[in-house]
């Protein structure tokens, strides 16, 4: 919308989501709706991504993080809201990506991949159902991670996990 309004002159006020200056005054505009159907957005244009120059292939299973963590600028980003893909859709993405373009290692970069028990528990056993054999690294709260989903996370090909760390006080 940005761009449309600036090629053809249109008053950036309809613009929802930016700031502007107008004359000596800075205006903003209400906040854009926020997509909570993750699965509704479009696939990346893989057939523009030279796959043989990455490691390995970032994906984002979901936006927002509802704790407050102080090192962390994710959660007030999104309000404290959470909105996860869904497990089909994330491994069917796999499944494609590994056999359309030999991908062998998946990136989860969002800091809630590992979300609570039934979701990982429900990914691990939808990605062992789906035959691939491929590594994959996530983060995730070491509060919401247990012996079980460890052992399955470990089983399906999850090769690192990533946990931000507060401080080494319970008081804290």
């Amino acid at each position: 919308l940005l761009l449309k309004a600036l090629k053809e002159k249109a008053p950036l006020d309809a613009v929802p989501g930016i700031s502007f200056r107008r004359d000596d005054r800075t205006i903003e505009t209400p906040r854009a709706p926020r997509i909570t159907n993750l699965d509704a957005i479009p696939p990346p244009a893989f057939q523009h991504v030279r796959f043989s120059d990455y490691e390995g292939y970032g994906m984002i299973t979901s936006r927002g993080c509802p704790y407050p963590c102080t090192f962390c600028s994710v959660a007030p980003v999104w309000n404290r809201e959470t909105y996860s893909r869904s497990v089909g859709g994330l491994v069917a993405e796999m499944k494609r990506l590994h056999e359309q373009h030999g991908v062998g290692l998946f990136l989860f970069q969002d800091e809630f991949m590992v979300s609570g028990k039934a979701r990982v528990m429900e990914f691990c056993e939808a990605l062992n159902r789906s035959g691939l054999q491929v590594k994959w690294k996530a983060f995730g709260r070491i509060n919401l991670t247990d012996e079980e989903s460890m052992h399955a996370m470990a089983d399906t090909g999850c090769c690192e996990i990533r946990y931000g760390i507060e401080s080494g006080s319970d008081r804290i």
